[in-house]
């Protein structure tokens, strides 16, 4: 088995599990603080251009990730609808308006599908990103989430230099930093707020 083999089984691995701590998080505790709603319909539609790029590129570990990643993606907006943050008809556009963009980008060539889908990728961590430095409660943050993205962000970027394919790395070179300081504010804040709740115990 080749090296590239191996790290591609592996960017599968961290890709079909760093989203689902965040699910059931949000779902567990039943709060939505600190999501952005934006960055979340910018997530569905860069995982239907992503799962058609690894489709078209003949790369399992991309689309099989995004499979999971686009239903883990509805599950949050299903749960951001619930708590009155977005609506059903919203969620239904933005799939449809992945699918258009995704047809009219495959309609020029395969690799405009990728750069389409690193363009919505960027775009899509950066409204979380701000959200969350203006966020007062991030009580629906997953810090485990968002540390299993760091190993996912810097694993798929390994890969894309080892195939020698940019529109996988280059992503990430915004993402990562972008994810490191979602995870250092969501760690401060988390462990801020179980200092509050031990002082309330204590009374």
């Amino acid at each position: 088995m080749s090296f590239t083999s191996v790290l591609g089984a592996w960017c599968l691995i961290v890709s079909l599990s760093f989203i689902w701590p965040q699910v059931w998080r949000i779902y567990r505790h039943d709060s939505t603080h600190g999501l952005s709603i934006t960055g979340n319909l910018y997530s569905l539609v860069a995982s239907i251009l992503w799962l058609t790029y690894g489709i078209f590129e003949h790369r399992p570990p991309i689309y099989i990730s995004n499979i999971s990643f686009f239903v883990a993606g509805l599950l949050i907006c299903l749960q951001l609808s619930r708590h009155q943050k977005v609506k059903h008809l919203h969620i239904a556009a933005t799939c449809i308006l992945g699918i258009l963009l995704m047809l009219g980008a495959r309609s020029i060539s395969v690799d405009a599908v990728g750069w389409l889908a690193i363009l919505v990728s960027t775009f899509g961590i950066l409204p979380q990103t701000i959200h969350v430095i203006s966020s007062h409660s991030l009580h629906g943050i997953s810090v485990l989430s968002y540390r299993i993205t760091l190993i996912s962000s810097i694993s798929w970027l390994i890969f894309g230099i080892t195939v020698r394919d940019p529109i996988v790395s280059l992503p990430n070179l915004i993402i990562g930093p972008c994810v490191v300081y979602i995870l250092i504010k969501a760690q401060k804040w988390h462990a801020s707020d179980q200092s509050v709740v031990a002082n309330l115990e204590t009374i």
